[in-house]
Formats: C-alpha cells, sequence, structure tokens
C-alpha cells in the first residue's frame, strides 16, 4: 500500500513537471508570436513613413511646377496632408481601433477553436477535477 503510494506521488510529480514544461513552451510560442508580429508591425510601419515622405516630396515637386512656385507647391502638399492627418485623427475610433480590435479577438478566437479534441477533452476534464492519474489508476486496476 505504502509503495502504491509512493508510485501516485512519482506519477504527480511527474504530471506536474510535465505541465509545467507545456506551459512554458506554450508561453513561448505565444510571445514569439506576439513579437514577431509586433517586427512586422514596426516593419511595414517603416516603410509607410519612407513611401508618404517620397509621395510628399513628389506631390510637392509636381504641384510647384503646376503651380510655378515651389513654396506654393511643397504648401499645398503638406496642407493635403495635414487635412488627412486631422480627418485620421478624428475617424481614428471606426478607421483604426475598431478594425485592430475585431482583428485581435478573431485570432483569438481562431486559435481556441483550432484546439485539438484531446486538448479540449483534457481541459474539459481539468475544469471538473478529473485527472490523468484517475485513468491510469484505472487501468491499473483492470
Amino acid at each position: 500500500m505504502f509503495k502504491r503510494l509512493q508510485q501516485i506521488i512519482a506519477d504527480l510529480a511527474a504530471l506536474i513537471e510535465s505541465e509545467l514544461e507545456l506551459y512554458k513552451l506554450q508561453g513561448l510560442r505565444l510571445l514569439s508570436r506576439t513579437l514577431a508580429g509586433g517586427f512586422a508591425i514596426l516593419f511595414f510601419m517603416l516603410f509607410f513613413i519612407i513611401i508618404m515622405i517620397l509621395g510628399g516630396v513628389a506631390i510637392g515637386f509636381v504641384l510647384s511646377d503646376v503651380l510655378g512656385s515651389y513654396a506654393a507647391g511643397f504648401g499645398v502638399a503638406v496642407g493635403a496632408f495635414l487635412v488627412l492627418f486631422f480627418l485620421l485623427l478624428l475617424l481614428r475610433r471606426p478607421l483604426l481601433l475598431r478594425p485592430f480590435e475585431n482583428l485581435i479577438i478573431r485570432f483569438y478566437l481562431q486559435k481556441e477553436q483550432k484546439s485539438t479534441p484531446e486538448e479540449k477533452e483534457a481541459a474539459s476534464k481539468e475544469a471538473h477535477g478529473e485527472s490523468s492519474l484517475s485513468s491510469n489508476n484505472d487501468h491499473a486496476k483492470s
């Protein structure tokens, strides 16, 4: 009897160690995905900023040629960018924030739905207080 209790304690310790390792690896995967997404966003923002700067210079030169003055051409280009900036500032919630919030929610819901049936069953058993040790004990008794 005492030997069986020691075996159960050893199995429980191994289970806890395995679960801890699993949580570490899942956390690492989540961290790597988050960091990769962050770097991708920074890359695209930097790329967008460079395009906007070069596009603004090109628009300024085109307008200065049309208007006959560099000051007028670049002034109109800057004015257009300021109008665009203030429009984005006023409409940031429906145009920027809400779509990104919905994107993040969809990402996490899809991730939850992609989990395997075995993972869902294990999570359900853990939520109801059952463990894999009880199934091991059933097999050992038979």
